[in-house]
């Protein structure tokens, strides 16, 4: 509590100085000032898992694909491809002016390499799903093959990938953190510390990086798409209050818009103009231990559904910041129904099943990120379920070990979001529900049920989009009965940007913006 008041402290005091000084610090024009509202553990594409690795990944590296403002497929590192008429080979043509910081070309060998890696064993990466549909990826992975089957380099400039069965959404996955393409030249120089010395093709590089402090990229000057900046500077800040503080001084120029400062800046003279919003594809939850504990019970599970008010939670911490969640597939994606009631809000039914369960009281942690917006979701989320019985211990936590003990079944309950890594329902269904899933890659509650992972699998090699998108309807039914998850609400995403920060927009897939077009307006900047 010391330490929160002291940050309340110095940063009401940046304010004050700013307010009566006569003059504010001249900026570099050339240098863009974002934060990271976590630190992150590595660069390495084939290890990161959070949202703010993914964002820094997709300015260091390249993918073959990569997803546009409108959330459509465009190419990137490949400049065209072509589907096979059973819709289960892929085959690229990567263009010829990609390379790496090193000014070794990019090649199809490296695309070979980069996603070999990923099934790896010895690499342990959380998100060999990617591509363990590939042809021979299973045996690749047990050892049995030297090579992945399903992956061939036809040309130096040419690449096929080729699917056991047809994939849906598997475009979309080439667009993903784990796809995106190293100088395997620099994984065999660095071993372990590659992911703190990351070696891409994307348009920026690491110049320095200082754990729980700040992350500076610089241009990449062999950049096949050189950006207009010359920096980005990514300080951690993982308290609205303070980044709020910093944004209205001049220190940085666009932050998420705080939940308690919609006002503010809405009715500011100068922000309320540029404010910027789009509809998010996340989905923010209360994650049950499926495998241990009170909440193996599903009736335990279902009571903590129908026993949270989300709709006070949203009219009073999210107000016109979010809309009410009936699961986990998020407006906006093809397979959402308005229609779906969800678990409704009902007290009485909470206290009926667990009447039922014959558990006489029910003590549980939940575990949380411990940023002060997070506890303003999550002490409702408490009150809720005091009024049916249970008790809940928060138990807020630095985000990097706040992560381990979740990705390691070390919970009762827990708080946290899924964002689109791409533009398919399914992105909200396998990841989260899948059983093959459990741990890391997203299953965090260890949900398993044999019949959801039958018709998972049958959606994803639906190619009708019709018939895959009633799978999609038919699966969310299914889950959220099953309420591995108590589903509280969709944010949508609002920013606020300064008056000189040009051409920024907003991207659907927090992964797929490169910043390339973006520039400062040094007059407007440095105006007294």
């Amino acid at each position: 509590m010391a330490q929160a008041n002291l940050r309340v402290f110095l940063a009401i005091f940046i304010v004050l100085c700013c307010a009566t000084a006569c003059t504010k610090p001249k900026r570099d024009g050339t240098t863009m000032r974002l934060i990271l509202e976590h630190d992150v553990r590595t660069l390495d594409p084939a290890l990161a898992t959070g949202t703010n690795s993914g964002k820094l990944v997709a300015l260091l590296y390249s993918n073959l694909v990569i997803y546009d403002k409108n959330a459509q497929v465009k190419p990137e590192l490949a400049k065209s491809w072509t589907v096979s008429k059973d819709s289960r080979t892929y085959t690229f043509t990567l263009r010829e002016d990609a390379s790496f910081p090193s000014s070794r070309p990019v090649t199809s060998g490296d695309v070979a390499y980069s996603f070999e890696r990923v099934l790896r064993p010895a690499t342990k990466s959380p998100r060999t799903w990617v591509f363990d549909r590939l042809v021979g990826a299973k045996d690749f992975m047990a050892g049995k093959a030297k090579s992945v089957a399903g992956i061939k380099t036809v040309a130096k400039n040419k690449i096929s990938l080729t699917l056991t069965k047809p994939f849906a959404p598997f475009l979309g996955f080439m667009a993903m953190p784990p796809a995106a393409i190293v100088d395997r030249e620099a994984v065999k120089k660095h071993g372990e510390q590659f992911g703190r010395n990351p070696a891409g093709s994307g348009p920026y590089l690491l110049e320095k990086w200082v754990m729980q402090n700040e992350v500076v990229l610089k241009r990449n000057p062999s950049a096949y798409v050189k950006p207009k900046l010359e920096k980005i500077i990514f300080k951690v800040m993982n308290e609205p209050f303070t980044y709020s503080t910093e944004f209205k001084v001049g220190n940085l120029d666009m932050i998420p818009l705080p939940f308690s400062e919609l006002t503010f800046f809405s009715e500011h003279p100068v922000w309320k103009s540029h404010m910027l919003s789009r509809p998010g594809l996340n989905s923010y939850f209360i994650g049950m231990n499926c495998e241990k504990g009170p909440c193996k019970d599903i009736r335990v599970r279902q009571a903590i559904c129908h026993a949270i008010d989300t709709a006070l939670i949203v009219n009073t911490t999210r107000k016109d910041q979010a809309v009410l969640a009936k699961g986990p597939i998020p407006p906006g994606l093809e397979g959402y129904s308005a229609s779906f009631k969800g678990m409704v809000h009902s007290p009485e039914k909470a206290k009926k099943l667990l009447k039922e369960s014959g558990l006489k009281e029910i003590k549980l942690k939940l575990l949380q990120d411990k940023r002060n917006e997070n506890l303003e979701v999550t002490q409702l989320v408490v009150s809720s379920l005091a009024q049916v019985g249970i008790t809940v211990e928060l138990v807020p936590m630095e985000w990097n070990v706040y992560s381990a003990r979740i990705n390691e079944g070390k919970f009762d309950l827990y708080y946290r979001s899924w964002l689109a890594d791409y533009t398919d329902a399914e992105n909200f269904l396998f990841p989260l529900f899948h059983s093959s899933q459990a741990g890391p890659a997203g299953n965090r509650p260890r949900y398993k049920e044999p019949e959801v992972d039958r018709m998972i699998e049958q959606a994803q090699a639906t190619t009708d989009k019709a018939a895959r998108i009633k799978l999609y309807q038919k699966i969310q039914e299914r889950v959220v009965n099953d309420s591995a998850y108590a589903f509280l609400f969709h944010k949508l995403e609002r920013v606020v940007i300064q008056p000189w920060l040009k051409e920024f927009e907003l991207f659907p897939v927090f992964n797929s913006y490169k910043y390339t077009d973006v520039y400062l307006d040094e007059k407007a900047l440095n105006k007294p």
